[in-house]
């Protein structure tokens, strides 16, 4: 790293990083008390949530770092993640979960989980969302040009990434959302009123 730029981060950015690890700490704390009933639907809801919190995480960590393309590329893998969590709890049935957790079925494309969701509660919400934003998550996390326009300064005569800290923010802030999201539906599979509460807590705020 001593031949990195060591860009210092604004106080913003800092003040932001801060609230979203605490919201991370608060979440993971709350999933590491949880007691459920194992079976193939409960463990694969868990098990999303268990990914989407450690990706969220790593946000915050890497962006912590000034790292911040590798932050940028965990935006899709999480948004993916949190919609197949959420069409497990909303969507699937048991003998679906089982045949998902044998590997005898796959899941469908994000966009078709998103229309199904939106199905199930009668909202475009999910699909609204994922189009709007699927071609810049994906160019993030597999190296499209939202990724390659960000590795220069203003006149390309340095190499250093140039993520503006309003970018940064945002992304810190989706993922937060989205990691309260899964919590939500986390809480909806197992009607839990507590874990229901906090996560309204935190996307209302």
């Amino acid at each position: 790293r001593d031949a990195m730029s060591e860009k210092t981060i604004s106080t913003a950015l800092f003040e932001v990083i801060k609230k979203s690890d605490l919201i991370g700490k608060r979440i993971g704390d709350s999933i590491s008390e949880f007691v459920f009933t194992s079976s193939s639907k409960n463990n694969i809801v868990v098990a999303f949530m268990s990914i989407i919190l450690q990706h969220h995480n790593s946000i915050v960590l890497l962006t912590n770092e000034n790292l911040q393309s590798s932050a940028s590329a965990l935006a899709r893998p999480l948004v993916d993640a949190l919609y197949r969590g959420t069409w497990v709890t909303l969507v699937a049935d048991e003998e679906m979960a089982q045949k998902i957790s044998k590997g005898t079925e796959c899941f469908a494309k994000t966009e078709k989980l998103a229309k199904q969701i939106d199905s199930t509660i009668n909202s475009t919400t999910f699909s609204e969302i994922w189009k709007r934003n699927s071609t810049t998550l994906h160019g993030m996390t597999h190296g499209g040009v939202e990724q390659l326009a960000r590795q220069f300064n203003d006149d390309a005569s340095k190499v250093e990434p140039s993520f503006t800290d309003k970018e940064m923010i945002e992304l810190l802030n989706s993922s937060t959302v989205n990691l309260a999201m899964m919590l939500l539906a986390l809480s909806y599979n197992f009607k839990d009123e507590k874990l229901e509460a906090l996560a309204k807590e935190i996307i209302t705020a």
